[in-house]
């Protein structure tokens, strides 16, 4: 990272540091979008093993009470 010298003391670069910001914000946003992906595909197996396990076995369509 480039750094200006004001009187001695050093100072970050502003602009050097913006880029930064937003390949960290692109990061996040790639990170975000796969953690929904993932949770929608647990939903998806989720929903599945429901759906199988509350199914009747083909066989027998009479159900006791």
């Amino acid at each position: 990272m480039k750094k200006a010298s004001v009187r001695g003391l050093s100072v970050p670069d502003k602009t050097s540091n913006q880029a930064s910001v937003i390949n960290t914000q692109h990061g996040l946003d790639q990170l975000a979008v796969i953690a929904a992906i993932l949770a929608l595909i647990a939903a998806v197996i989720g929903l599945y093993i429901a759906w199988k396990t509350l199914s009747l076995p083909a066989g027998n369509t009479e159900v006791t009470v």
